[in-house]
């Protein structure tokens, strides 16, 4: 018995542990883009923005975009690319998604959406 609510503490704890964050996919397997941004990886440039998805809360998921994009380690617009405009939660009736709004820029003025999904488990 003692061993149980042992076993159910530490894998309600260990859930709790991992926070909400975005993912990108690759090749069957989803990547943290948290440890992608800290190993300084060019997201925009090896996975591009259509691959994403998240899993979590998603207003803690935008919070977190937000901040990376405020100390240029997401979209920032190095030149070339997509630099990331805005992030709207679009709230359906089963789930929530992400809309990331990019602008060109090479070409200012050129918007693409991109839609944010909840990551598929199975």
């Amino acid at each position: 018995m003692k061993y149980t609510i042992l076993l159910a503490l530490f894998f309600s704890f260990s859930a709790m542990a991992k926070a909400p964050s975005l993912f990108v996919k690759d090749a069957g397997k989803i990547l943290d883009v948290e440890e992608l941004i800290a190993a300084e990886e060019d997201i925009q440039s090896i996975y591009g923005f259509e691959n994403f998805c998240y899993k979590g809360e998603p207003n803690a998921v935008m919070t977190k975009i937000r901040v990376w994009k405020k100390k240029g380690q997401f979209f920032s617009g190095d030149g070339g690319g997509h630099v990331l405009k805005s992030l709207t939660l679009i709230r359906g009736i089963v789930t929530y998604d992400i809309a990331m709004k990019f602008e060109d820029e090479v070409v200012p003025g050129e918007f693409e959406t991109q839609i944010v999904k909840p990551c598929k488990t199975r």
